[in-house]
């Protein structure tokens, strides 16, 4: 089903519902909003991250290591011992 069917079925239950399905959804869609702002990591520097902050972080590091992007054990080991 897409995006346009998807809002087009909920329109049609929203409009058909009673008063404890409406407030059911309310519930839910806000439950779901808030949950978007809510801090779910932190960064090496104590930075706080949300959900899509935290997912976006993710994919550029995967993004990184898929072009090559990264310290392997033997270079990590190399530049410890000028420490």
């Amino acid at each position: 089903m897409s995006t346009i069917e998807l809002r087009k079925k909920l329109h049609e239950y929203v409009n058909s519902a009673d008063e404890r399905v409406l407030r059911i959804m309310t519930a839910v869609f806000e439950s779901y909003t808030n949950s978007a702002d809510e801090i779910v990591a932190y960064t090496v520097r104590d930075e706080p991250l949300t959900q899509d902050e935290y997912v976006n972080k993710v994919r550029e590091a995967d993004q990184s290591i898929d072009k090559g992007k990264f310290t392997d054990v033997d270079e990590l080991e190399y530049e410890m011992e000028g420490w």
